[in-house]
């Protein structure tokens, strides 16, 4: 390709573009979602050693556990969602589900959180659709962008709440 043609590439935006939380952030809170099973799981050992003061029932210790084990899932399921940027919409895509909203059907955005100095990245956007009887769609908190991604984000309206 000739010099000229490498640089008119240059300027294009590519989509799709595909965002998420950054992997340290990510990290960090799979760790939150993690530490009750943890907690859970460390019960149960000392208990079978017999180190705990008063046992706890197997079928208590084993709800624990379930339980333990959802919330962790839970979380997981959150940090892993994804943002998918199209030229003319955007998708949030998990584990279990995964929505999209044309540009068209958005009739605005909220911007959820403390100042971005002040929540170092825990802000949010809500995407309000034209539909009204259609639900938002909240981005991830935490989500790493770019410029490209703020340039598409211009061209949505800001809606009060």
């Amino acid at each position: 390709m000739s010099e000229q043609g490498q640089s008119s590439l240059v300027g294009l935006k590519q989509y799709p573009r595909v965002y998420s939380i950054d992997a340290r952030t990510q990290r960090a809170l799979d760790a939150v979602a993690t530490a009750p099973l943890g907690l859970v799981i460390g019960i149960s050992i000392l208990d079978v050693a017999g180190l705990v003061y008063k046992a706890l029932a197997p079928s208590a210790l084993a709800a624990m556990g379930f339980f333990a084990g959802i919330c962790a899932l839970m979380g997981y399921q959150h940090t892993h969602r994804r943002v998918i940027l199209y030229e003319d919409g955007i998708e949030v895509s998990g584990w279990f589900s995964s929505r999209k909203l044309k540009r068209s059907e958005i009739l605005g955005y909220r911007h959820k959180g403390l100042s971005a100095r002040q929540a170092r990245g825990g802000n949010f956007y809500i995407l309000v659709p034209a539909d009204k009887s259609a639900r938002v769609l909240r981005l991830p908190s935490f989500l790493h962008t770019d410029k490209d991604f703020l340039s598409w984000m211009e061209g949505i309206p800001k809606t009060e709440d």
